[in-house]
């Protein structure tokens, strides 16, 4: 293990801190990655992670987030459209922040020369978060349940931040993840250790009984006949 300070990783859930934490604790560095919108204000190295995939249209929700790091690393870059790199890029440079494209694994020299990256972060003030583990064990039909947590978004005013379902649906034979942050909604392969049914919800005041039975509600709506 490094003898440096520990790394927090802050950022929306479904940035991929979780991941970035595993590789940096694979080349010997402390890494604590933030639960849900935890930001902790300390004297050691702060990163921001942002699923760089999509826009954020919100000036303000978008200016927070950059601020809350002294390093913006942008995740998944290979993926990003040419033109949305060109934004991406706009924005950090508009901040004067520090960035990260993250196209490929870290290198321990490169993780060492970022550390000395100067202290700028700034606390967001994001809202706290629960996290509920819901079952919906029967099978769905797809694109019905993608409308019903789009709508479920809608209807709560923003207080789902993210939404991981793994689904068995009548359309595919092996189970479906969907995936719905707050800048992205997608379907993805299950993997092999997910179970079906199994539904994690990220929200603002979530815990509140009324809207977990809504939200339970809402999942049964999504099955399928006879199923």
């Amino acid at each position: 293990m490094h003898g440096v300070n520990t790394i927090h990783l802050v950022g929306w859930p479904g940035a991929g801190k979780a991941e970035l934490a595993a590789e940096l604790a694979s080349l010997g560095f402390q890494a604590e990655a933030g639960h849900a919108l935890a930001w902790t204000d300390t004297s050691q190295p702060v990163w921001v992670l942002v699923d760089a995939r999509s826009r954020i249209e919100d000036l303000v929700a978008l200016q927070k987030l950059l601020a809350a790091g002294d390093l913006v690393v942008l995740m998944f870059w290979q993926q990003v459209a040419l033109d949305e790199q060109a934004w991406w890029l706009k924005q950090c440079r508009q901040m004067a922040k520090p960035y990260l494209l993250k196209t490929q694994p870290l290198t321990e020299a490169q993780v060492v020369a970022l550390l000395q990256t100067p202290k700028t972060a700034q606390n967001p003030f994001w809202p706290s978060l629960t996290v509920l583990q819901l079952d919906a064990p029967y099978t769905v039909i797809l694109e019905h349940a993608m409308f019903v947590l789009d709508s479920a978004r809608r209807m709560l005013n923003g207080k789902l931040w993210r939404v991981r379902w793994v689904c068995q649906t009548l359309e595919y034979v092996n189970p479906v993840v969907i995936d719905m942050t707050p800048t992205r909604f997608e379907t993805l392969a299950a993997l092999p250790n997910e179970k079906p049914g199994a539904v994690r919800v990220v929200g603002e005041g979530i815990d509140d009984l009324v809207i977990q039975n809504q939200l339970n509600e809402w999942l049964l709506a999504c099955r399928a006949p006879g199923a």
